[in-house]
């Protein structure tokens, strides 16, 4: 068989599953059949005796233990730090941010991506810093040397597209802002240039804030599916 030959054969069956499936939608009966087989898999329960439970249940339960675990990875490894929210520490790099989902717009549905979005909070801390009358020339001058220098175009401007040159500083950085306080989490990867870049930003952080070194809260969403779990418990005595 040519591939001429597979491809006709390949549409005819494309059809044939396409024709099947419209039949299917113009069938009340058969959507009611295909709604009632999808719900009795979502409400089935998972687990034997005492363990047994919904399956949507244990689905949020695996959800929340295991955003638990990784905040409390999280809170191990990474520097946190409390700061004012109107410090360019923050501002910068939320501002970085906006960027960050701006790109992701423009590129939904290509091949390319933005990197990670700890890079952009990364470049606006280090724009901060190269702003900051704390920070000294050697510790500006390394900033530059491992972040500035490879997101920079030609006219001396940053260029946020070139975000991905610097994911090898940081393996993780996190900006976030509320109306009364500012709190910055950061790690990097092992290296000589980086450790020296992270001893740089703590001494600055720690001058102009305090280190936090409680494990991060839960996020929102976390929040609220552990409170639908609750509910679900309740209903069930």
């Amino acid at each position: 068989m040519g591939a001429a030959d597979r491809l006709k054969r390949q549409r005819q069956e494309d059809d044939q599953k396409d024709s099947k499936m419209r039949g299917r939608d113009q069938d009340p009966d058969q959507r009611m059949a295909d709604l009632e087989e999808k719900m009795e898999q979502l409400s089935a329960n998972i687990g034997e005796g005492n363990y047994q439970q919904p399956l949507l249940t244990a689905l949020a339960q695996s959800v929340t233990t295991n955003a638990r675990d990784i905040a409390n990875l999280q809170a191990v490894v990474t520097k946190n730090y409390e700061i004012s929210p109107n410090s360019n520490y923050i501002q910068y790099p939320k501002d970085c941010m906006k960027t960050f989902g701006e790109h992701c717009r423009n590129l939904r549905g290509k091949t390319t991506n933005t990197g990670h979005p700890k890079n952009y909070a990364l470049i606006g801390l280090v724009a901060a810093m190269m702003e900051d009358e704390e920070a000294t020339a050697e510790e500006k001058e390394l900033a530059s040397k491992l972040v500035f220098d490879k997101v920079i175009n030609s006219n001396k401007d940053v260029n946020l597209q070139l975000a991905k040159d610097v994911q090898h500083v940081c393996s993780f950085c996190q900006v976030v802002q509320t109306p009364k306080k500012g709190f910055i989490n950061i790690a990097v990867f092992p290296g000589p240039d980086n450790e020296l870049l992270m001893k740089a930003f703590d001494r600055i952080f720690m001058k102009i804030g305090t280190r936090q070194w409680d494990p991060p809260p839960p996020k929102p969403v976390n929040k609220d599916i552990r409170k639908w779990i609750s509910d679900q418990r309740m209903m069930d005595r």
